[in-house]
């Protein structure tokens, strides 16, 4: 009787470390596809990043420099100015090469139309791209 136990137990550890080493298999092949697909996400989301959003952020923090100068410019006193003007955001739309900028600014005293124009010129002169500009006051 104690042979076939033996045998029997035998016969079932064998099988339970057969299915180890299927499992640890498994889970081996499971890592492996894992690690492609996040290489593979990786490389697909840098290649986006360097080719279309690099140019797009670049023209957004310029346009932002540029509208925050042309202010400072204003507030300063430049060219006569008696402006009070503060920065807010700017929006930019681009189709196909063409930019259409909207500078949101709020102000304390009227903007005289001298001074909108400057900072429409200002902001289309330094932009290195076809621009439109258009300001927006919100109070």
């Amino acid at each position: 009787m104690k042979k076939i136990e033996n045998t029997a137990f035998n016969i079932y550890k064998k099988q339970k470390e057969g299915k180890k080493g299927k499992k640890g298999q498994l889970s081996l092949e499971f890592s492996v596809m894992v690690l492609a697909i996040l290489v593979i996400s990786y490389a697909m989301t840098s290649h986006f990043m360097d080719e279309v959003l690099d140019q797009q952020v670049k023209k957004v923090g310029d346009v932002d420099v540029l509208a925050k100068s042309a202010v400072n410019l204003l507030n300063s006193g430049y060219n006569g100015s008696e402006a009070s003007l503060y920065f807010i955001r700017s929006e930019i739309i681009n189709r196909e090469g063409q930019y259409d900028i909207t500078i949101v600014l709020a102000n304390d005293t009227p903007v005289s139309e001298n001074d909108k124009n400057f900072l429409k010129d200002y902001i289309e002169d330094n932009v290195s791209a076809d621009t439109t500009v258009a300001l927006k006051f919100e109070n």
